[in-house]
């Protein structure tokens, strides 16, 4: 593990989750084994965000396997029934990245209606926690971004802080107490 801002840095699907979480009417979908669906848990007990987060679990279990069925398309079907999202991010822990399957291809098999999906399946041994965040987002950037007219006043984009980003709450209170006095607006906090 790499230490970053003093904290050590998760696995490759918590910074999908980071992203996910930070974001409206977006909902993250894990393809993982049974025991390996925990993140819910630390965004409730350790993030302390109000409700629960956007997160489900395309669980393979010991049966699952053996008979070689894929659960995630009833997942995103599911999900997309209970949680009526815009956007469906999907990836994969360590452990199910073993498999090797094409989620894209399994995602693309569900019934999933107006609902976008964005599957993220960099190999988890190669890319942690800080790097699959910013490599989503950007993802997501260059997929839906649109361009927008300038404004009349100074105004800027602060992009970055995130659901359980280290100090990501008290850095945009700062940041917008440092840009205030100044006069410049800010036009959109992302993914935050």
């Amino acid at each position: 593990m790499r230490l970053s801002y003093w904290d050590y840095e998760g696995t490759c699907h918590t910074g999908v989750s980071r992203i996910a979480a930070s974001m409206k009417r977006v909902h993250m979908v894990s393809h993982s084994p049974m025991g390996d669906d925990y993140v819910n848990n630390i965004y409730t007990m350790i993030g302390r965000q109000p409700g629960w987060p956007p997160m489900s679990t395309s669980v393979m279990d010991r049966l699952t396997l053996g008979n070689g069925e894929v659960n995630l398309p009833g997942a995103l079907e599911e999900m997309i029934r209970y949680d009526h999202p815009d956007l469906a991010l999907i990836t994969r822990t360590c452990s199910a990245s073993l498999l090797q399957e094409d989620l894209d291809a399994l995602a693309h098999t569900a019934e999933i209606g107006d609902t976008q999906i964005v599957t993220y399946t960099p190999s988890p041994f190669r890319v942690q926690e800080n790097q699959a965040a910013d490599e989503v987002f950007s993802k997501l950037v260059e997929r839906f971004a649109v361009a927008q007219e300038p404004t009349a006043t100074p105004t800027v984009n602060i992009l970055g802080p995130s659901a359980m980003g280290f100090h990501s709450r008290d850095d945009l209170i700062s940041l917008r107490r440092m840009i205030a006095p100044l006069g410049i607006g800010i036009n959109v906090v992302a993914p935050y």
